[in-house]
C-alpha cells in the first residue's frame, strides 16, 4: 500500500476514534447519574452525501462507513463525505452509479453490487475493480443488474442476479445457479444463515434456501397477515 495512502488511513482511523471517545465524554459530563440518552446527528445532501435514498451501508477494517445510494457511493470518515461515481473514461470507476449492495470481505475489501455490474475496492491500490460476469450471466433481461452481494467466511463472493445466484470463489472461477422462480417472482435480498446455507428473499412472501453441499433449493412459504400492513406477522 503507498506511503501516502497508509498515513491517510491512519488520520482517518484516528478522527473517528477520537470523534468517538469525545462524544463519550461530553455525554458522561451532561449526565452522569442518568440513563445514556442516544443522540442522532443527521446527514443529507447538504453535508455532502451524494443521495437521500440510502441502500446498504458496509464498514471496512479501517473504520471508514461506505455508503450505497441510487446516486453513487459514499465514503465516509467521520468528518467528511467522499462521492465516486461512473466514468466512463475510467475503467476503474464504479460501472454504474445505482449501488444496491455492499459488504466487506476479510481481506478488507469492498465489494459492490450495481445496476451495471460487480466490482470491488482495494485499499492497496485506490481503485474499483470490475468483475467480467457477463460471459457467466445467462439472464434474458437486464443482465448486468446485481441485486445483492455477501462475503462468506472463507472469502467466496456470493451475489445475486435475476434469476440467479452467483459465487465468485478465491480462484476467480465463478459458478452459477438457477433458481425456482415463477414468471413474476424475482429476487430482492441474500444473507447466510446460522448454518451456513445461504437464504434468497424474493417478492412473492418467499425464502429460497440454497443448501451449499447438495446445491439444491427449497422454498419456504412465510406467512401472510392481510391485517397487518407489512403483510407478515
Amino acid at each position: 500500500m503507498p506511503a501516502a495512502l497508509q498515513r491517510k488511513l491512519f488520520c482517518y482511523s484516528t478522527a473517528l476514534k477520537t470523534t468517538f471517545l469525545f462524544a463519550l465524554a461530553a455525554l458522561n459530563q451532561i449526565c452522569p447519574a442518568q440513563q445514556p440518552q442516544i443522540l442522532f446527528e443527521h446527514y443529507t445532501r447538504e453535508n455532502g452525501i451524494s443521495s437521500d435514498r440510502i441502500e446498504d451501508i458496509a464498514q471496512d477494517k479501517f473504520g471508514f462507513l461506505w455508503i450505497a445510494t441510487t446516486d453513487g457511493l459514499n465514503r465516509f470518515d467521520g468528518r467528511s463525505f467522499t462521492v465516486y461515481h461512473h466514468d466512463v473514461r475510467d475503467s476503474f470507476s464504479i460501472p454504474d452509479d445505482v449501488i444496491n449492495a455492499l459488504c466487506a470481505d476479510s481481506a478488507g475489501r469492498i465489494w459492490i453490487a450495481t445496476n451495471g455490474g460487480l466490482c470491488y475496492y482495494n485499499f492497496s491500490d485506490d481503485r474499483f475493480h470490475n468483475i467480467p460476469i457477463q460471459k457467466y450471466v445467462a439472464e434474458p433481461t437486464d443482465p448486468f443488474r446485481v441485486y445483492d452481494v455477501v462475503c462468506s467466511h472463507g472469502n467466496d463472493i456470493w451475489f445475486l442476479t435475476r434469476r440467479h445466484l452467483h459465487v465468485l470463489r478465491r480462484d476467480h472461477s465463478i459458478s452459477s445457479y438457477s433458481l425456482p422462480l415463477t414468471e413474476n417472482e424475482s429476487v430482492v435480498s441474500l444473507s447466510f444463515d446460522k448454518r451456513e446455507n445461504i437464504l434468497i428473499g424474493s417478492n412473492q412472501n418467499e425464502v429460497i434456501q440454497f443448501d451449499l453441499k447438495t446445491h439444491q433449493c427449497t422454498k419456504i412459504k412465510l406467512p401472510y397477515n392481510s391485517s397487518n400492513k407489512s403483510g407478515f406477522y
